[in-house]
């Protein structure tokens, strides 16, 4: 599922900046009778349409429980990455959150 996530937004003209895969947790209170689930973090810089057809897809898979989609701000890049920010700046990065169901 993560290389099928990976394939999208390269598709679409985005590049992953960062991948990690966090792991199986506990779960605040029940989803879908799911107590546990594999939580995942992937950085990416990618044209805005990118992240509608994510979330459309976040959406219709049964395994995503919940996820979360950010656009991080141009001067938090900077701090992160005070060279590498400026050829980029055009582009806006995203940084997704998702977390599958450990069936």
């Amino acid at each position: 599922m993560i290389a099928r996530v990976q394939d999208t937004i390269e598709r679409n003209g985005g590049e992953t900046k960062a991948l990690e895969k966090i792991g199986r947790k506990r779960l605040a209170y029940s989803i879908r009778k799911k107590n546990n689930g594999f939580y995942v973090s992937i950085e990416f810089i990618a044209p805005g349409g990118v992240t509608n057809e994510l979330e459309r897809f976040y959406q219709l898979d049964e395994n995503i429980l919940r996820y979360l989609t950010v656009v991080v701000d141009k001067n938090v890049l900077k701090a992160r990455h005070p060279s590498s920010v400026q050829s980029e700046e055009s582009r806006p990065q995203v940084q997704t959150k998702s977390e599958k169901s450990a069936s």
